[in-house]
């Protein structure tokens, strides 16, 4: 059985702003298996280890979005198809991502570069802080947390601008500025 590295926090928002898609099998302890479509690799498998617990998913592919991971799916999954193993089911969808023409990216691939990406967030976050760059930011999670009466940790905080960045695209050369705060401090 593999061990697939699942995203986790900033893997899993980066994940989500980026909008790609997950197609997966996930094997039961019966031998039947699943192929489905998802944004969040580890919530679907807590979602399917509700009926099993001891299912796994073993495979995943990464595609551009929703409808393309779909297409493939619905594809994979259609009657006219058939598969014996989890085995049968990957090159299945290997074959039918390529006769829809539709790219497909391997997990670990995926893994490796989201977490390079949040590493590289994580660092210029560190190095702005360090040097001074982010006054701006501890300025306003002050004056947020005096005029809400509620509290907000700074990790808490911390977090909502490395999502900001993350959405705001910041390159290895990027800044980070006072641009960012209607993200960083919007009302829920």
């Amino acid at each position: 059985m593999v061990t697939m590295k699942f995203p986790r926090g900033a893997e899993r928002e980066y994940l989500t702003i980026l909008g790609i898609v997950a197609i997966y099998v996930a094997t039961m302890p019966t031998g039947a298996c699943i192929v489905g479509s998802t944004g969040d690799v580890h919530r679907s498998l807590q979602h399917i280890r509700r009926c099993s617990s001891a299912a796994e998913i073993n495979f995943a592919l990464w595609v551009k979005d929703r409808r393309a991971a779909d297409a493939i799916v619905r594809e994979v999954n259609s009657p006219g198809h058939r598969a014996e193993t989890s085995a049968d089911l990957v090159q299945q969808i290997r074959i039918v991502a390529e006769a829809l023409n539709i790219p497909v990216t391997e997990h670990d691939v995926v893994m490796a570069r989201v977490s390079a990406a949040v590493e590289l967030i994580e660092r210029k976050i560190a190095e702005a802080s360090r040097s001074g760059e982010l006054k701006w930011f501890n300025e306003a999670y002050r004056t947020w947390r005096m005029s809400r009466g509620r509290a907000m940790t700074y990790r808490a905080a911390r977090a909502r601008l490395r999502k900001a960045v993350m959405q705001s695209g910041l390159s290895a050369d990027g800044a980070m500025t006072r641009e960012l705060l209607p993200a960083i401090f919007h009302q829920n």
